[in-house]
């Protein structure tokens, strides 16, 4: 940990923020070419996709849904 109050990377990791991301076989990420399908662990909501742009929006859907300050509490 580099104790950088401002590195978002060492956050609480939610499982209500949880996704699987599934790529199909001929997915090239490297060159922006992908397809899919992406699930919300949570919820059990699940789209297929065939663009970064897809994927990121039912991303974004999601946890805009959970709304800010949404993380679970420390156990």
């Amino acid at each position: 940990m580099s104790g950088d109050p401002t590195d978002r990377s060492q956050g609480t990791l939610s499982p209500r923020a949880a996704f699987v991301v599934q790529f199909l076989a001929w997915s090239d990420p490297r060159s922006g070419v992908i397809g899919g399908r992406v699930e919300h662990v949570a919820s059990g909501r699940s789209r297929r996709f065939a663009s970064l742009k897809e994927l990121l929006d039912f991303l974004a859907d999601a946890l805009t849904e959970l709304g800010p300050g949404s993380e679970d509490p420390p156990a």
